[in-house]
């Protein structure tokens, strides 16, 4: 699956601090159905990436500070750690079984790489604002 589950509560989590306002985790979880075990790490992540801050206290919260318009869907992939591959061969390290069978290319793995490349590059022009808010630009 290339959008992970933590991906996703990521979007929701931005999408419930895209007002603005300063929200507890427990209203970000309760207004986009985000379990708190996630939302726990998944904020953490996303303040370290430098696009919430968080506020510890009784008066505590979460607010956004960067702008939607400018992060894309492979920097926020990026920023929660989450690998980018559609196939395991694409890995540093990987041994394919197949290897010593070949004596050309192997042509599935350079027609992924394109089918990846294509992907990656419609998840760098793909801006959190337009995902969240259904809008271009």
């Amino acid at each position: 699956m290339l959008i992970s589950r933590e991906t996703d509560y990521a979007l929701r989590i931005l999408r419930a601090l895209s007002d603005g306002k300063k929200r507890s985790i427990e209203e970000i979880c309760s207004l986009e159905a985000t379990p708190k075990q996630f939302a726990y790490r998944i904020i953490k992540k996303l303040e370290t990436a430098g696009w919430i801050i968080i506020t510890r206290g009784a008066e505590g919260g979460c607010r956004l500070t960067a702008d939607l318009h400018d992060i894309s869907l492979f920097q926020l992939m990026q920023g929660l750690g989450s690998g980018f591959g559609i196939n395991a061969c694409f890995e540093e390290g990987y041994e394919c079984t197949r290897t010593p069978l070949c004596d050309e290319p192997c042509h599935i793995k350079e027609g992924l790489l394109q089918l990846e490349a294509a992907i990656e590059k419609e998840l760098k022009e793909a801006s959190l604002y337009s995902l969240i808010f259904g809008i271009s630009g």
